[in-house]
């Protein structure tokens, strides 16, 4: 802020008539800030200075106007004022200060954080002066770099970026020689910064520095895991699983991009024999894992499963048995839990072992929550290890869990994983019929998050598919004056398409026939869920979408005076009524009255009325 002539050559001339020690407090504190407290005083006072810093401080917040001194911090009265007196000091003498301050606080940096913090902000506007020597520059790389990470840990990413690239510029010349180690850290903490920032540009040259400098392939491992992480995070799937594969066959392992239906089964029966005798006492009884190749590879192959989950999940069992095998060849990490999670998952979607899908994905969650890192986990695992839940316990009771892993993503820092948890909670919320204005606000309060953390994550996607679904069944746009930047159903759809997003795919057609079976077009239920017809229903959503195809497939033939349509329709409801029969079977909570709609619809196009009203009857019981 520019001041007045006037006042500014007031304050000079006040400024030249104070004594030299007092002067140079008002000098010290304008460089640290509008404050300073007495610590930092202190840590000054130790050495640099000819006189009392701690006693100068006190005698000049005696001087009227100047300082205020409220228990053990001593403050500008006026923000004009520190800018008056940082704007006294010549440039040249100005620059030193504030290096000197810099130099004295570095010094305690080992055991004071705040110090630290403080040395680095006094000198990174001053890098491009060159007022450092190489063995100073190379301090406050250091420093740099451990605040960057202290940033990071606050989720403060935008601040990291900048500590870490201050550290790289204050690197030698020839810093990929001179240097190394320091300098392939700064790089890779920047790009990872840089990529919770969104700053693209900056993480994309890191990465591409580390590619061409980096001497091992060891040392190239997280330059590859945040580029996996990169593509994914813009829908980018089956590239990043290529990059993760590539990471895990150049460590010993044999995957490939291309496998068979063969390859899964015999995946799944490894999986069902090395589970189903085990007991959670069993797993964690085992030794902790500590060879190197095998973490490794299990820390990418828990990539792969995250991304396979949205463009390949025929692959999970491939990956997640694989990461069983090294788990009681080599001992239990917390990947290992992934492994569980995915292989739950994969009993329960890729085969018919409900029971013991049920069983894995219980045993996972009693020891993730047994767990001294169980936040850190539940955000990890995010919605994988409630999968297997949705088929034996009530949705009321799964809806609810999702809250807990919401919190733990949030306290963890992992949004992407809490956001997850957002949407999932909102889209069981539709599933199991949920109040609609309760079910609005936590739309609203949903997407706003997304949207205050960036749009860039998959779910934001998938979650505004399904809020498409919630504006549609229920007339009212909660986000209205939110701040949320809507898509439509077709914009999602193109996408879906672009992007190969098979889980966004998915979700689109099903929200559509929820809306088009609730308003009665029947007709466009059936057209929009001809092309999953031959997959056998294995998701939650593919239960919905059989379980709303009947009920149209059934309206439709009591409708039509054509007998071949009739019949057509009559074989899709029936099989309907088989796939809900077989599902009531591991759940009653969740199916039985979705089993006696269809068959009341059944009856009723049977003509058989007396049943008909029986069974609508007993499908409203079961269903309160």
């Amino acid at each position: 802020q520019m001041m007045p002539n006037s006042i500014d050559d007031l304050l000079s001339r006040k400024l030249h008539k104070l004594p030299e020690d007092v002067l140079l407090s008002l000098k010290i504190c304008s460089c640290v800030g509008y404050e300073v407290d007495e610590s930092t005083i202190s840590l000054l006072n130790s050495d640099g200075f000819t006189f009392n810093l701690v006693e100068a401080f006190r005698v000049t917040s005696a001087v009227g106007g100047l300082l205020e001194r409220t228990n053990s911090t001593y403050a500008f009265h006026h923000d004009l004022l520190k800018e008056a007196v940082h704007s006294f000091i010549p440039p040249v003498a100005r620059k030193l200060l504030h290096k000197q301050i810099a130099i004295l606080l570095a010094k305690h940096s080992s055991n004071n954080q705040a110090a630290a913090r403080l040395a680095v902000d006094q000198i990174n506007p001053l890098i491009k002066e060159g007022v450092l020597n190489e063995e100073e520059g190379l301090l406050f790389a250091v420093l740099n770099l451990k605040e960057g990470k202290r940033a990071m840990a606050r989720c403060c990413f935008a601040q990291a970026r900048e500590y870490f690239e201050a550290g790289i510029a204050l690197l030698e010349e020839w810093h990929w020689r001179s240097q190394y180690t320091l300098t392939l850290e700064l790089y890779e903490m920047s790009a990872a910064a840089s990529f919770m920032d969104g700053t693209t540009e900056t993480m994309h040259n890191r990465l591409l520095q580390i590619a061409l400098n980096a001497t091992s392939f060891q040392d190239k491992l997280k330059a590859n895991d945040l580029l996996a992480k990169f593509l994914a995070s813009r829908g980018q799937y089956e590239e990043a699983m290529h990059i993760c594969i590539n990471v895990v066959n150049n460590l010993g392992e044999s995957f490939s991009d291309e496998f068979s239906s063969a390859d899964t089964l015999h995946r799944i029966l490894i999986i069902r024999t090395l589970v189903q005798d085990m007991t959670k006492e069993q797993w964690t009884r085992l030794p902790k894992m500590t060879d190197q190749r095998a973490l490794t590879s299990m820390m990418f192959m828990s990539n792969i499963c995250a991304y396979a989950e949205h463009s390949k999940p025929t692959i999970l069992p491939l990956i997640s048995g694989r990461m069983l095998q090294l788990t009681l060849e080599y001992g239990f990490t917390d990947d290992s839990l992934v492994g569980l999670s995915m292989a739950s998952y994969s009993l329960a979607t890729l085969s018919d072992d409900i029971e013991l899908s049920f069983k894995v994905g219980k045993i996972t969650s009693l020891i993730v929550e047994d767990h001294p890192k169980r936040h850190s986990l539940r955000s990890r695992l995010g919605t994988w290890h409630h999968q297997s839940k949705w088929f034996s316990e009530p949705l009321q009771v799964v809806r609810l869990a999702y809250l807990d892993i919401h919190q733990s993503g949030m306290v963890m820092g992992e949004v992407e994983s809490a956001m997850n948890s957002a949407h999932r909670f909102c889209l069981s919320g539709i599933l199991i019929g949920a109040e609609l204005g309760n079910l609005g606000a936590s739309f609203t309060l949903c997407m706003q998050q997304m949207t205050r953390h960036g749009q860039s994550f998959p779910v934001f996607r998938q979650a505004m598919t399904t809020a498409n679904t919630y504006i549609a069944l229920s007339g009212n746009d909660p986000f209205g004056s939110s701040g949320v930047e809507t898509m439509s159903s077709e914009e999602l759809f193109l996408i879906a398409q672009n992007t190969n997003d098979i889980p966004l795919q998915c979700l689109n057609d099903i929200g559509q026939i929820f809306v088009k079976c609730y308003s009665r077009d029947h007709t466009s239920v059936v057209d929009i869920a001809v092309k999953y017809r031959t997959t056998k229903a294995r998701t939650m959503l593919d239960i919905f979408r059989v379980f709303y195809e009947g009920i149209s497939s059934l309206v439709l033939a009591r409708e039509t005076q054509v007998e071949t349509q009739r019949s057509a329709f009559r074989q899709i409801g029936e099989k309907a009524v088989k796939t809900m029969l077989d599902w009531k079977k591991h759940n009653e909570w969740n199916f039985e009255n979705k089993l006696l709609l269809l068959q009341a619809e059944l009856h009723y196009l049977n003509k058989d009325f007396n049943m008909a009203f029986a069974a609508f009857e007993a499908a409203i019981e079961s269903a309160q």
